[in-house]
């Protein structure tokens, strides 16, 4: 079974809509649902936000866990942003509010998610590597979580736009978030989910709990929330209106 992180997550085949969690000892820890943010509250205590494609990641691994290392993300589409970017750096150690992405092969497509970062405070040049055309701590390209939420997978619709599923167990739903929840016809592979390891009783629960369908040998996803819709709920705090940025 394939397992990658997120946020501190741990992301197994069937079980990559587990709520969000802080990492202790060998496994997850569910962040109370009282301390999840809303959208626009994590747009607002973010340096960047943005719709991100994963092209690699690094990672030191124990027991199966990352424990430290950097994913490097294209950045698609900025939405609030300081600088012009194309390429970050989440750099991460440590497993609590912990921003892991998923390992992506390379004859794979990177998976999309919509990102919610802060600037490296800790940035220090890798003197291994003392030119600073290369580094990206010099040009302020190396970003770290700053809650347990870092970023949300976004998927790819039959209309050719982008959304997040609903639900998603990382962010807090209020009234203004549920009336932008649409029925969606998602393409994306990624809004599909195995059922060969799940029970009858586990695909009946995930089905319902997820508001997913049978589709052959997985899940998929109907409901969502368009990235239009995401950027509104966000507030226009969160969007960089200088789009010399962007």
């Amino acid at each position: 079974m394939t397992r990658w992180w997120l946020g501190g997550i741990l992301i197994a085949a069937f079980s990559f809509n587990l709520a969000p969690a802080q990492t202790g000892g060998d496994g997850p820890t569910a962040v109370p649902a009282s301390e999840l943010l809303r959208l626009d509250q994590l747009a607002a205590a973010s340096d960047l936000v943005a719709l991100v494609q994963v092209v690699e990641t690094k990672y030191e691994y124990r027991r199966g866990f990352p424990i430290s290392g950097s994913g490097y993300l294209r950045v698609i589409l900025p939405y609030k942003a300081d600088q012009r970017y194309s390429l970050i750096e989440v750099s991460e150690e440590g497993i609590n509010n912990s921003c892991y992405f998923p390992t992506t092969a390379m004859w794979d497509e990177g998976q999309r998610f919509l990102v919610f970062l802060s600037h490296d405070d800790d940035e220090v040049p890798d003197y291994r590597n003392p030119d600073p055309d290369q580094d990206p701590a010099y040009h302020g390209l190396r970003f770290r979580s700053h809650s347990a939420t870092c970023a949300l997978p976004v998927l790819v619709t039959e209309n050719n736009q982008y959304a997040i599923r609903y639900p998603l167990d990382s962010i807090a739903w209020d009234e203004a978030a549920l009336a932008a929840v649409q029925e969606m016809n998602f393409t994306d592979p990624d809004a599909h989910v195995p059922t060969e390891d799940m029970t009858r009783t586990a695909v009946a629960g995930f089905s319902e709990r997820y508001a997913a369908r049978q589709q052959g040998d997985s899940l998929v996803y109907t409901k969502g929330v368009y990235l239009s819709d995401v950027r509104r709920l966000m507030g226009p705090d969160a969007v960089t209106l200088d789009r010399t940025v962007r």
